[in-house]
């Protein structure tokens, strides 16, 4: 929905718990209030529509997260690789990651969310497998 992307690009964290939307300005930003109100509007006036744009968006990511782990299964499947030939301070950054996944997650920042999931998939995937078309 646009008028949700745009009071997130307008600097808010915008995150649905149950039926729900919440809101809050992110610090460090100065949004445009009268753009703002618009878009308030906007979204109460279309509560379902953006209720639902929220609810797709979760499962988008949900989605990701299973391909991304899919996709580390499948590789370490084909080559043979073993948790234990990843050195200790690999492992350390992906649990750290998977942490900040679901914290992102949990808290709908589906960008910072996103990011941390592809970090944490090149902790186990090779920068050169990027190309095979496993990955495509």
């Amino acid at each position: 929905m646009k008028a949700v992307r745009e009071l997130e690009r307008q600097g808010y964290h915008i995150e649905l718990q149950g039926d729900r939307i919440r809101m809050e300005i992110k610090a460090g930003f100065a949004p445009d209030a009268e753009r703002v109100q618009v878009l308030l509007q906007e979204i109460r006036g279309r509560k379902p529509e953006a209720v639902d744009f929220l609810r797709r968006r979760e499962d988008v990511f949900q989605v990701e997260v299973d391909k991304a782990v899919s996709q580390v299964n499948e590789l370490w499947d084909r080559s043979g690789c073993r948790m234990l030939g990843v050195p200790q301070s690999t492992r350390d950054k992906a649990f750290h990651l998977e942490g900040r996944i679901t914290e992102a997650a949990n808290a709908g920042d589906y960008p910072k969310a996103r990011d941390a999931l592809e970090r944490w998939r090149g902790c186990w995937v090779p920068p050169d497998y990027e190309q095979t078309e496993m990955f495509q």
